[in-house]
C-alpha cells in the first residue's frame, strides 16, 4: 500500500469517527504513534550521517596529513571540503523530514493528554515559579522547573508566559550547533589545503 493511500485511510477513519468516542481516540493515539516512529526514524538517519560526517573528517585530516609533502594531501583536503558539505546536505533533508509533522504531533499531544494531567502539571509549574521567585529551590525542584519550561514553550494549553531565552543560548543550540561545526570542518580543510600547497608554509608549520 502506498504512503498517499494509507494517509487517505487514516484521514477517512479520523473524518468519520465521531469526536469524543473511544475510537477517536484510538485512531489518534495510532496516528501519534506513526507520525513519531517517523520522527525517530528520521532522527536516527540524521544522527547516523552526522556520525559519518566526524569519522569522513577525521580520516581528511589524518589522510592529508600523512600525505602532506605531495599534491595529493592539498587535493584529499579539497574533496574533503566538497564532501563535508554533500553529506551536511542530506543531513538537512533528515532534518526537514524529522520536524515536518512536528505541529501535528504537537496538536495530537494535547489532544490525547487527559486534562487532569492538565492540570496538574500547570499547577505544579505555577507553585514551583512561585517558590523560584522567592528563591526556596532545591536541587532537583530547579531540575523539574527547567523541564517544566520546556514543557511551557511547547504546549499551547500552558497559560503561564513564555520565558525569555538570551539571544546568545539560542544562537549555540538547536539548528545551530551543526552549522557551526560543519562550517569550522569546511574552513580548517581549506586552510590546510592552503598551507600544504604552500612548501615554506608547511615546513613551518609541519616540519
Amino acid at each position: 500500500m502506498s504512503k498517499s493511500s494509507t494517509r487517505r485511510n487514516v484521514n477517512e477513519k479520523v473524518q468519520s469517527t465521531p469526536l469524543g468516542s473511544q475510537r477517536s481516540e484510538n485512531v489518534l493515539a495510532s496516528l501519534y504513534s506513526s507520525l513519531m516512529g517517523h520522527r525517530l526514524h528520521q532522527d536516527n538517519l540524521l544522527w547516523s550521517r552526522t556520525r559519518i560526517l566526524m569519522t569522513v573528517q577525521a580520516a581528511v585530516i589524518a589522510g592529508a596529513y600523512f600525505q602532506r609533502s605531495v599534491w595529493i594531501g592539498p587535493a584529499v583536503l579539497y574533496l574533503g571540503a566538497i564532501l563535508i558539505f554533500v553529506l551536511y546536505l542530506w543531513i538537512l533533508r533528515d532534518q526537514d523530514d524529522r520536524d515536518v509533522n512536528e505541529e501535528i504531533t504537537d496538536r495530537l499531544a494535547e489532544r490525547l493528554l487527559p486534562d487532569n494531567i492538565k492540570s496538574e502539571i500547570s499547577q505544579e509549574l505555577d507553585r514551583l515559579l512561585a517558590s523560584d521567585a522567592s528563591g526556596r529551590l532545591n536541587r532537583l525542584e530547579k531540575k523539574k522547573l527547567r523541564r517544566f519550561r520546556k514543557y511551557k514553550a511547547r504546549y499551547v494549553w500552558f497559560t503561564t508566559p513564555p520565558v525569555s531565552v538570551p539571544k546568545w543560548r539560542r544562537k549555540v543550540r538547536g539548528r545551530h550547533f551543526l552549522p557551526g561545526i560543519v562550517i569550522f570542518f569546511a574552513l580548517l580543510d581549506l586552510t590546510m589545503a592552503i598551507v600544504f600547497s604552500r612548501p615554506e608554509w608547511r615546513l613551518m608549520l609541519f616540519p
